[in-house]
C-alpha cells in the first residue's frame, strides 16, 4: 500500500508526521489509523475537550457511546487542527461552530481535512439549539451514507 504524504497549509504548525498510516495488523486489527498531528494541537484538544460549549455538549449526547452506529471522538487533533468531533472509521468530521471561528480558519481547515480523505458536516449553534431533531437526523444520513461508501450529499436512502 502506497502512502501519500500531505503537507501542512501554508503558516500552519510542523506537524512531526504528515503520512497516513495503513489500518493496524494483528491485535489491533479493526482500528483506523489518523493523520499525526503537532504536539500544540495535542495540547489544545485536551484543554478543549475539559470546556465543551452547550451546543457541542449537546451534539456530543447524540455522538457518543457509538449511539451513530461509528465511534465519534471529541476535540481531535487533526494534523495541525482540532475537529470538533471526528470518526476515524468513516473519515467524517463534524463542526459546531460559533462566532469565534474565521472564515478564513474555516476554509484552510476544511481543505487540510478533506486533503487527508474527511468529509466535513459543519453546523451552527443555533442549529444545534433549536433545530435538533434536523441536526440528528442529518447526521444519521451522512453516517448511513458513508458506512456504505456513498455520497451523503447525493445518496438517496430509498434505493
Amino acid at each position: 500500500m502506497a502512502v501519500q504524504l500531505v503537507g501542512p497549509p501554508e503558516g500552519a504548525l510542523r506537524p512531526r508526521k504528515m503520512a497516513l498510516l495503513p489500518p493496524a495488523a494483528g491485535r489491533h486489527a479493526g482500528r483506523v489509523a489518523r493523520p499525526r498531528h503537532t504536539s500544540a494541537a495535542d495540547g489544545f484538544a485536551r484543554a478543549n475537550r475539559a470546556s465543551l460549549t452547550p451546543a457541542e455538549a449537546r451534539m456530543w449526547s447524540l455522538l457518543k457511546g457509538s449511539q451513530t452506529g461509528v465511534r465519534f471522538r471529541r476535540q481531535v487533533p487533526v494534523g495541525p487542527w482540532i475537529a470538533d468531533f471526528a470518526s476515524l472509521q468513516i473519515r467524517l468530521v463534524i463542526e459546531v461552530d460559533d462566532t469565534s471561528h474565521q472564515w478564513r480558519d474555516e476554509s484552510e481547515r476544511t481543505g487540510y481535512f478533506e486533503s487527508v480523505g474527511f468529509r466535513i458536516l459543519r453546523f451552527t449553534n443555533r442549529e444545534v439549539a433549536f433545530t435538533f431533531d434536523q441536526v440528528h437526523q442529518t447526521v444519521d444520513i451522512w453516517v448511513a451514507a458513508l458506512r456504505r461508501g456513498r455520497d451523503p450529499e447525493t445518496w438517496d436512502q430509498s434505493g
